[in-house]
């Protein structure tokens, strides 16, 4: 697949970590397993959990500029 293959050029050639998770259903309407890369489920989770470390951590120091700046968000 054309995506898996991008992501992983991606991933390696920035030396960032990245997944891709493709799921949908199919023309008969029923819903097909999901497709992801890396193929390891533990690792694509991982990888979920960290950037939603990183996304709480941005938010909480957003918060923390804005009431020092006495504004609210």
């Amino acid at each position: 697949m054309g995506l898996k293959k991008k992501t992983h050029e991606t991933s390696t050639l920035c030396g960032v970590d990245a997944c891709l998770i493709i799921y949908g259903s199919s023309s008969d309407e029923h819903l097909v397993e999901p497709l992801f890369w890396p193929s390891n489920p533990e690792e694509v989770k991982s990888i979920i959990k960290r950037i939603n470390l990183g996304n709480s951590s941005m938010h909480r120091a957003q918060i923390l500029k804005s009431s020092s700046l006495g504004l609210s968000c």
